[in-house]
């Protein structure tokens, strides 16, 4: 089972040495295994010509983590970047799923692996999170799936392909 051992706010993350996010989240995951992995979910916020917030952009996925396990974070949190600490705390021990995907293959020959930033809730059909992530592959939102690395490859995904960690 996957559920949150601990969540942190911080102001982004510098990622693809070209972006950095305005808002982002580290969520310390309990996946029944000797080792805590730590989820990132982040997004830039819209900002006008003149550099000033004009809405939530992309930053909306932060909001929608919140949602899918119940909790609705009003957009002025995230707009100001200050989400309140004790959502950390109302979300330690829930369950949710997430979908991660193959990104390259490392020195070693294993393969290495990203999360998709959207999450859903545990109650939902997995298919749900598969939609969302080929939509976002579709539109080119996400450059680093290399679904070519897979020994095994399938023109379509499976439900029991999501990880369960």
């Amino acid at each position: 089972m996957l559920e949150v051992e601990q969540g942190t706010s911080k102001a982004g993350k510098e990622w693809q040495k070209q972006y950095k996010d305005d808002v982002g989240l580290d969520i310390t995951l309990d996946i029944g295994r000797d080792f805590q992995p730590v989820m990132y979910i982040g997004g830039s916020l819209k900002k006008d010509d003149f550099g000033e917030v004009s809405g939530i952009g992309s930053a909306v996925k932060v909001k929608l983590f919140f949602d899918e396990l119940g909790i609705k974070l009003d957009d002025q949190e995230v707009l100001t970047q200050s989400i309140n600490e004790d959502r950390f705390a109302a979300i330690v021990g829930m369950s949710f799923q997430r979908l991660s995907y193959v990104t390259k293959r490392k020195d070693n020959g294993k393969l290495q692996y990203s999360d998709f930033q959207n999450v859903l809730n545990v109650n939902k059909p997995k298919t749900e999170l598969i939609d969302k992530f080929k939509e976002s592959v579709s539109n080119g939102w996400i450059k680093s799936y290399k679904p070519e690395l897979m020994e095994e490859q399938s023109p379509k995904f499976a439900e029991q392909e999501i990880s369960d960690w």
